[in-house]
């Protein structure tokens, strides 16, 4: 299916490609206007052949072209962008992490009053063995449950269309010595967002290792970078 798709693409643009390449020569030479309704038209199919092309084809520009449009055409129906989102996990040990979330939000309706989050960690506990705070200036933080997701809720003070605000959370107590857990902390990235960062930082001497399998000799070697 995607071998002819991108054949009847192909054959399209060459046929585009051929008259808009016809019409031109052939007004050039009568002396007429080089960019009459025909022309446009051979260029604006040529032009979206091509992009079907690579979009059939080549994954990585199907991948930024895809990004790009459900970034732009399918926002969820929210009252605010996320100008910068940045997530910070910090390893104090092999066994305990904290999970840093700072993003600066516009409002796009007027006194906007509140930011809802959610996090989720594959230990099983109960909501209040987490220690949640709020870093930045807020008149209340809520926490809560949604489904298999933990929420959080920021207060502040209302925010006119266009403004910003910055909602700096901290999240503790990510503390777990059996090993019960993958070590790190779930979070959902469903708005509009600009700028994505995410930074780990070791502490307590931790370095970061990799475990490379040697197949032919079945012996394995760890790098530590």
């Amino acid at each position: 299916m995607k071998k002819l798709t991108g054949v009847i693409f192909g054959i399209i643009g060459a046929v585009s490609g051929l008259i808009t390449i016809y019409g031109w020569i052939q007004e050039t030479i009568s002396g007429g206007s080089v960019l009459n309704p025909m022309i446009i038209m051979g260029i604006v199919v040529f032009v979206f052949c091509v992009v079907c092309l690579f979009l059939v084809y080549n994954r990585k520009f199907r991948y930024f072209a895809l990004k790009y449009i459900k970034h732009y055409f399918a926002k969820p129906n929210l009252p605010y962008y996320l100008c910068k989102k940045e997530i910070t996990y910090t390893y104090r040990s092999l066994y305990e992490m904290s999970y840093r979330k700072k993003i600066t939000l516009t409002s796009k309706v007027d006194a906007l009053t509140s930011f809802k989050g959610k996090f989720r960690w594959s230990k099983p506990m109960s909501l209040n063995q987490f220690k949640v705070s709020c870093l930045s200036p807020h008149n209340k933080l809520t926490l809560g449950r949604d489904t298999t997701w933990n929420t959080y809720t920021v207060e502040f003070t209302p925010a006119p269309k266009g403004s910003q605000r910055i909602i700096d959370v901290l999240i503790e107590n990510l503390y777990d010595p059996e090993g019960e857990t993958l070590p790190f902390c779930n979070a959902s990235i469903v708005e509009q967002t600009d700028f994505l960062r995410i930074e780990v930082i070791l502490e307590g001497g931790l370095k970061f290792c990799s475990f490379v399998n040697d197949v032919r000799q079945g012996k394995g070697k760890e790098f530590i970078g």
